[in-house]
Parts: C-alpha cells; sequence; structure tokens
C-alpha cells in the first residue's frame, strides 16, 4: 500500500513540475544559442563580448576592452546585429513612463552618441510577442546597464 502511494506521489510530482521544468530549460538553451550566435557575429570584428545580456526581445552585450557595444533583437539577431563604439558615445540614460494606474508603460535603454541617438527597447507593455518578463525588473535591469556604460564612458 506504502509503494502505490509513493508512485502515485512521484507521477503527481511529475506531471505538475515536469512541465515547468522544461520551460526553464527551453528557455536556458534559447539564451545560450542567443549567446553563441552574438559572439560568433562579434569575433570577426575583433569584439570578445564580455558581458552579455538578453533582456526582453534585446540583446545587449559589452566588451571593456575594446570599448564595444554590441547590440541586436531576437527576432532576427544578425539583421538586427549592430556595434556601437563607446567612444562615440556622449550619454546613455534608462528612460521609463507609467501609467496613472502605475503601470509601466516602457523601459528603454537611450544612447546618445555625437550624431546619433539609439534607443534600445528592453519592454513594451503593448508588445504582444515579448517574452513574459517583469517590467520592474527591465527597468531595474535597464539601470544596470546603464551604470556599466557610464562606467565605461568614463574610462574612454
Amino acid at each position: 500500500m506504502h509503494l502505490n502511494s509513493a508512485v502515485i506521489g512521484i507521477v503527481i510530482f511529475i506531471l505538475f513540475f515536469g512541465p515547468i521544468i522544461y520551460a526553464i530549460l527551453q528557455s536556458a538553451n534559447k539564451e545560450k544559442k542567443i549567446a553563441k550566435t552574438i559572439k560568433d557575429l562579434s569575433k570577426p570584428q575583433g569584439i570578445n563580448i564580455t558581458n552579455l545580456e538578453v533582456i526582453g526581445n534585446s540583446v545587449i552585450g559589452i566588451d571593456e576592452v575594446s570599448k564595444k557595444l554590441v547590440l541586436s533583437n531576437t527576432k532576427d539577431l544578425s539583421a538586427n546585429f549592430e556595434i556601437i563604439d563607446l567612444k562615440t558615445l556622449k550619454d546613455c540614460r534608462t528612460k521609463s513612463q507609467r501609467l496613472k494606474n502605475k503601470i509601466v508603460e516602457f523601459v528603454e535603454l537611450e544612447l546618445v552618441g555625437q550624431d546619433f541617438v539609439k534607443d534600445v527597447i528592453f519592454y513594451t507593455e503593448d508588445e504582444e510577442d515579448t517574452p513574459v518578463t517583469d517590467s520592474s525588473i527591465c527597468l531595474h535591469q535597464a539601470e544596470i546597464w546603464e551604470k556599466t556604460i557610464k562606467s565605461q564612458l568614463r574610462v574612454a
């Protein structure tokens, strides 16, 4: 009787936690593939990415040695692949907007260069195909990237 209870318990455990574990593993594998693709695209340019992160649909990475920032979008990594020389940046700031009911509408990192302004969108409330990510987490990650980039701007 105890064996039957144990078997039923194990089966119920697998039924509940199996899909969750599968989803976590799939997400981790997808991020590894994205990181490998971005690093492969960066290598011919002489860029060795030291910090890479996928936030929403945006991919952002930095080579702290050569002072280059790498940007892309998970929808089409190679077509949206972009390199920004940190020496051409004048400023970097996190931008977000809250609606009246305290919901964050968007989170982006604004890169201001000598002759360009680039917005890296980490979160948009109304975008349907964005991975499920909490807006406050995206805002925190954007602030971390702002600090990272600004510290490199002081050094460059």
